[in-house]
Formats: structure tokens, C-alpha cells, sequence
């Protein structure tokens, strides 16, 4: 945005206070998402994480968000949906 560095530096840390820029929210957010509506699995979520330099503290309680039930469920749909091409 072509502003001063002090000005950038005031305006980061008033987002982090707000807990605007959070990077365990912004991942466990993502892993939500992804896995719910595009139906993605912890592999490709990992990769994508990583992609974006997200911490394993992170990675690991965002994996926290999926239900192991429904993980299991979504993979039998899945593969279920295949078998059936």
C-alpha cells in the first residue's frame, strides 16, 4: 500500500490485538471449510497449510476441527461415489 513502515507497523499491531491477523483461527477456519464443502482430506489440507507457512501447532489443532466420524463418513461417500463410475 506504499505507507511509511511506522504506519504499517501501528495498523499490524492494532489487527493483532483485535484479533483480525490469527493464524490458529485462519486455520482451523480453512480446515473447516475445505474439508465440508470441497470434501478435501487431511493430505491435501496439510499441503495447502504448509503452502501458506502456517505452524504444526497450528496444522494439528485445526485437524482438531474435523469429526473422526464424519471424516470416515465423507471418505465412504466418496468412495462409494467410484465405485459406482
Amino acid at each position: 500500500m506504499h505507507m511509511i513502515p511506522e504506519a504499517t507497523d501501528i495498523i499490524m499491531v492494532h489487527l493483532m490485538d483485535h484479533n483480525f491477523l490469527n493464524e490458529e483461527r485462519y486455520a482451523k477456519s480453512f480446515v473447516r471449510g475445505k474439508f465440508r464443502i470441497k470434501k478435501w482430506g487431511r493430505r491435501r489440507l496439510l499441503l495447502e497449510l504448509k503452502k501458506k507457512d502456517i505452524s504444526k501447532y497450528n496444522v494439528n489443532q485445526a485437524f482438531r476441527e474435523i469429526d473422526e466420524a464424519e471424516y470416515i463418513g465423507v471418505f465412504n461417500d466418496l468412495a462409494e461415489k467410484k465405485l459406482n463410475l
